[in-house]
């Protein structure tokens, strides 16, 4: 699988068949992966995940808020995305291709303000 500007194609002996958008509008797309069973995840560039069957689409989940999915990736019956709005987080798929989120793994908001950090040393030059 191939994904950018406007298109997603699957890779079969050396032709690439174009994805076709059943759920969803058309997007760019910024990070793809295999799943199972002929199933596969794209990360749109307006923070969607679309999941596929072969060449079509069948659910299309926003999964970040802002800013496009930079990275996707699928471990252990896990889709993990990350994504311009600072979030890791983590999925469960079901058979139709909707996504349950799991948790927030990293979320930006929830870092320390300098002035509440009271650990840190000076580094003398």
């Amino acid at each position: 699988m191939t994904c950018g500007n406007d298109h997603v194609k699957l890779w079969e002996n050396g032709k690439g068949k174009q994805g076709k958008f059943n759920k969803g509008k058309l997007e760019s797309m910024f990070s793809c992966t295999y799943l199972k069973d002929n199933l596969y995840a794209t990360g749109s560039g307006m923070g969607t995940v679309f999941i596929w069957n072969g060449t079509s689409t069948i659910s299309a989940n926003k999964a970040h808020g802002k800013g496009k999915v930079q990275t996707i990736t699928y471990k252990n019956d896990i889709l993990y995305t990350g994504a311009d709005d600072g979030n890791i987080k983590s999925w469960k798929v079901s058979n139709n291709g909707e996504l349950k989120q799991l948790k927030i793994i990293f979320d930006p908001r929830n870092l320390p303000q300098l002035s509440e950090i009271t650990d840190i040393k000076r580094i003398e030059e």
